[in-house]
């Protein structure tokens, strides 16, 4: 019996290690279908920008670890092929209630990947 419940214990450790990934959100109120957030197995890795239909409003991105809440990765954030999407602002940081923003944004792409009429007009992180 013992050794049983050793056992349960044991895969009920590896289950919940294995459920953490890392999460990106966005919470600048921008529509999900403006952007895709790119996944590779359980975890997010980028942030494809689709479309700006709310321009007025900030681009404000956070990753986070869903095991530990400890900060996350965002790989890349990039604009789609040929897409114009006009003034960008964009946050990478964490929302004032929670404590995420992200330990590390590696490449921002907003005009290789999308149009020359793209700029980044503020950036925070």
């Amino acid at each position: 019996m013992f050794s049983r419940l050793v056992a349960l214990m044991f895969a009920l450790a590896i289950a919940e290690g294995a459920a953490a990934a890392n999460v990106i959100r966005e919470w600048g109120g921008h529509d999900v279908g403006d952007y895709v957030i790119d996944k590779v197995l359980l975890d997010d890795v980028g942030v494809r920008i689709l479309r700006n239909t709310q321009p007025d409003l900030p681009w404000k991105f956070e990753a986070y670890d869903s095991g530990t809440g400890a900060p996350g990765h965002i790989y890349y954030i990039q604009i789609d092929p040929g897409i114009p999407v006009g003034g960008i602002k964009l946050s990478v940081i964490r929302q004032a209630s929670q404590g995420y923003g992200a330990q590390d944004l590696d490449l921002l792409d907003l005009v290789q990947h999308g149009a020359s009429t793209n700029v980044l007009e503020v950036i925070e992180i």
